[in-house]
């Protein structure tokens, strides 16, 4: 029995979706955050395209600048 309880927490998990959040994004600094949470969250950037026609200076202010390019 544990072990469907353990395979069933595994699909929901790995089911979720997670939205963008850029005061998460910018406190964790794009870096900090869990893997599978911030691909979830490039992927929700990607599919629902917040930076299309934004400039660089909105961009930075929506992400911020990753701690590598400062």
């Amino acid at each position: 029995m544990k072990y469907y309880f353990s395979l069933i927490l595994i699909f929901l998990s790995c089911n979720q979706s997670t939205k963008f959040d850029c005061v998460e994004w910018k406190n964790a600094k794009g870096e900090g955050i869990v893997l599978d949470t911030r691909l979830n969250m490039v992927k929700d950037l990607i599919e629902s395209e917040i930076l299309l026609f934004k400039n660089e200076a909105e961009i930075v202010e929506l992400i911020g600048l990753s701690s590598r390019l400062k």
